[in-house]
């Protein structure tokens, strides 16, 4: 499977030590541009069980969690302005194969912050993974953790935004540390979406 991880070239250390490392930063889920991120309606039916605590315990798990989001696609224009510095910046192709990290999964979207029954005992991952249908062009990933980073396997392909100067382009070619594809992209104004050029 490819995911794709959109990157400002205004961190340069944060690139290099992606690209010759192939390590990811996590940040804490408060810190993305989401403002509803983390929240949600919970139900409670047994009003006889310690509720409160399970509520105080489940609040606390979820802050120690971070996240490092990608997306499984690097068509979307939006991807570019809002993750890319408005397309100065890079789009980091990997291939992972999923059942190698027990730690990524796939963003559900709904129209509402996520409902869960505390009676069921959930999870703060359970809300990590749920966004609302404004976000859903994003077609995101998430690695969920208490660490760091995370180091992925294979950096396949590194994709040039459209405004990518030429002296950055060969910057960020000399911090590969492995075989990798280099892209320019394009934008296709009869379907409105980012392609790389043939």
């Amino acid at each position: 499977m490819k995911l794709y991880k959109f990157r400002s070239l205004e961190k340069i250390e944060r690139i290099r030590d992606i690209l010759f490392n192939s390590r990811f930063h996590l940040a804490r889920w408060k810190e993305l541009n989401d403002p509803m991120e983390g929240f949600l309606h919970y139900i409670i039916y047994d009003t006889e069980l310690p509720y409160k605590e399970r509520i105080r315990q489940f609040i606390n798990e979820k802050n120690e969690l971070k996240i490092c989001s990608f997306s499984n696609t690097f068509h979307p224009i939006l991807l570019w302005s809002h993750y890319a510095n408005h397309h100065k910046g890079i789009a980091i192709e990997i291939t992972v194969n999923p059942d190698h990290y027990s730690n990524l999964y796939k963003v559900k979207y709904g129209k509402n912050i996520p409902e869960l029954n505390f009676d069921l005992s959930p999870s703060p991952i359970d809300v990590l993974k749920s966004k609302i249908n404004h976000w859903a062009y994003e077609r995101e990933y998430r690695v969920i953790d208490r660490y760091d980073t995370v180091t992925i396997e294979k950096i396949t392909g590194i994709y040039f935004g459209l405004r990518v100067e030429n002296e950055d382009k060969e910057r960020i070619k000399l911090m590969v540390n492995s075989p990798v594809q280099f892209y320019e992209t394009k934008i296709d104004f009869n379907k409105n979406k980012v392609l790389k050029k043939m």
